[in-house]
């Protein structure tokens, strides 16, 4: 049983995006949803009654999207806010169940990864020689590792005689800012 209930779903929306994700989202993950949410859904779908909502309402959404040109891409983004919001509303007993479930999303379209030419990637060197963080490109690209490995790196991860870098931390961000964790 699930209390009947005026609030709509842009009551609802603002209220998981405040409530229970401010914390737990990265700041720019955060930031991202807000935007999904203020420029996608609330104008679509937002002055309708929660209890309301039909999966029909968001396939229609999720068309028409993709008529105006956004990618399937932005509407997989788009959809996993509202199902993450709505899977909310049903633990909280807001409604019986998450109408996103049966919705048909548009296909994946996988890009070609476009590599540098041979003279592109000698140009590239040539200038990271030149400029003040040259090094830490050069380390990105010889080792693989990820950024938040570089930028957590101290000078006791790197033994220069036997040419080693050791990853023992990374960066993480959070609402507060960069943080560096140990494994």
């Amino acid at each position: 049983y699930v209390e009947p209930s005026k609030m709509t779903v842009a009551e609802w929306l603002h209220t998981w995006l405040h409530e229970y994700k401010k914390l737990e989202l990265r700041p720019s993950t955060w930031e991202s949803s807000e935007v999904i949410i203020r420029n996608h859904l609330v104008p679509a779908i937002g002055a309708l009654p929660l209890q309301d909502l039909r999966t029909e309402h968001l396939q229609k959404l999720y068309n028409d999207k993709i008529k105006q040109g956004l990618s399937p891409q932005t509407v997989h983004h788009i959809h996993k806010v509202i199902h993450s919001a709505l899977d909310k509303a049903v633990e909280t007993r807001k409604i019986t169940h998450n109408v996103s479930d049966a919705v048909t999303l548009p296909q994946l379209k996988r890009k070609e990864i476009q590599t540098q030419t041979p003279e592109e990637q000698e140009r590239f060197l040539a200038v990271l020689g030149e400029h003040r963080l040259g090094p830490a490109f050069l380390t990105l690209l010889g080792t693989g590792m990820r950024r938040g490995e570089l930028l957590a790196l101290q000078w006791q991860d790197v033994d220069l005689k036997k040419g080693l870098i050791h990853i023992r931390r990374g960066m993480v961000y959070t609402k507060n800012g960069p943080v560096f964790q140990e494994p």
